[in-house]
């Protein structure tokens, strides 16, 4: 309905589409936009989907914002899936984190909790503690600072630990 009233809208006044664009987002969803909404409630308990839609668009952002990113070959495709650092399954390995599930609850799905990680890595690093999957176990061919390519876990290799407060600051 949203698209279809924008588009309707915007052929009837083809001059002012930005403005028209903006008036129906505001209309449509701008409670969700305001900042106070976006801190308090979508990025603290964020959906998978929509997780991965943010930090993509971050790692585009700070991409751009780096000088050499129109040099890049390969260039950011979306190969990506999402990794809760602290897992989803936190029992075996995280108990010094969370007391309990309630807590692991509140922490796991800020978006400061979640990274893009490529499917195999993934799937291999899963309910690992946070230094084995920075750093491995010396078994594993697959851990988060050998394949940082992203902007988003370069800045996570430099973690010693992953904790609530390191969630709370990355959200």
């Amino acid at each position: 309905k949203f698209v279809a009233k924008l588009i309707k809208d915007i052929k009837e006044n083809l001059k002012n589409s930005h403005h028209i664009i903006l008036k129906q987002i505001k209309k449509s969803y701008g409670k969700n936009l305001q900042k106070d909404n976006i801190e308090e409630y979508w990025l603290n308990c964020i959906s998978n989907k929509d997780a991965t839609f943010i930090l993509f668009w971050i790692e585009l952002f700070r991409e751009y914002k780096q000088k050499d990113y129109k040099d890049r070959v390969v260039g950011l495709n979306f190969i990506y899936t999402l990794e809760h650092l602290a897992p989803q399954d936190w029992e075996e390995n995280w108990k010094d984190v969370f007391k309990d599930d309630d807590e692991a609850y509140e922490f796991i799905y800020k978006i400061g909790n979640m990274t893009l990680l490529k499917g195999r890595l993934n799937s291999a690093l899963r309910n690992s503690t946070w230094d084995k999957k920075i750093n491995g176990d010396g078994k594993a061919k697959n851990f988060i600072s050998k394949y940082a390519d992203l902007e988003l876990n370069k800045e996570l290799v430099k973690k010693p630990k992953w904790d609530k407060k390191e969630i709370e600051n990355r959200t």
